[in-house]
């Protein structure tokens, strides 16, 4: 009978240790139920412990409304045009010469849109609202046919 033993090393300190039997039916169905059940335990601990509140609304008033008022009218709404770089960048990426780029220049419109959607989301006002449905379409109009959206010249 085969019962060698084998340990399956995970990155880190983390390890488990299997048994493989290769005699029968019977040990290879135990075997199945034990991996069946590592399966379930890791993924119910993969689960996230709380859901989303999809119809979640809030109201900020006094000093953090007005701050949320502030950055989305001082900031949030004139971004793109005070630099246009910011969807320009992905227009012009295969123009000659091209451009000289810090390696994370596609990142700014990622990280702009992320910020205002998390304000709009806080606020749910109308102007921020139109104003993110018109950056978003311009920034998926500058895709490329091959799904490619960044900065960076076809090679």
């Amino acid at each position: 009978m085969d019962t060698r033993r084998k340990t399956l090393a995970a990155p880190g300190p983390v390890t488990s240790d299997i048994d493989v039997h290769r005699t029968d039916v019977g040990d290879q169905r135990l075997n199945k139920e034990k991996a069946d059940a590592m399966r379930k335990k890791t993924e119910d601990a993969a689960k996230p412990m709380i859901d989303t509140c999809a119809k979640a609304r809030f109201s900020l008033g006094g000093e953090m409304g007005r701050r949320l008022e502030a950055v989305t009218r001082q900031w949030i709404l004139p971004a793109p045009y005070a630099n246009p770089g910011m969807l320009e960048m992905f227009r012009q990426r295969d123009r000659k010469p091209s451009h000289d780029m810090v390696p994370w220049a596609g990142e700014f419109a990622g990280k702009y849109l992320t910020h205002a959607v998390q304000i709009w989301r806080l606020t749910r006002d109308v102007g921020l609202g139109k104003h993110l449905r018109w950056f978003v379409a311009e920034l998926v109009a500058l895709q490329a046919e091959d799904g490619y959206l960044g900065p960076w010249p076809k090679a």
